[in-house]
């Protein structure tokens, strides 16, 4: 979720993309709520690639990678 939350923060500007930023539009716990309400929208398939994305990112980042 920490790869969705910063795309919401800092937009998609820098990486090519055409959305702006939220950050200090959007309180976190309104962030979450969105991911929460789009993430009850996936497939069960796309879920399962986010969530192992997702803990391959949080693993990365916890050994300085």
């Amino acid at each position: 979720m920490h790869v969705l939350v910063d795309i919401i923060n800092n937009g998609t500007q820098r990486l090519g993309g055409d959305m702006p930023p939220w950050k200090g539009k959007l309180s976190d716990e309104e962030i979450q709520d969105i991911l929460f309400w789009v993430q009850s929208q996936w497939r069960k398939e796309i879920y399962a690639a986010w969530y192992k994305n997702n803990q391959e990112v949080i693993r990365n980042r916890s050994s300085g990678r």
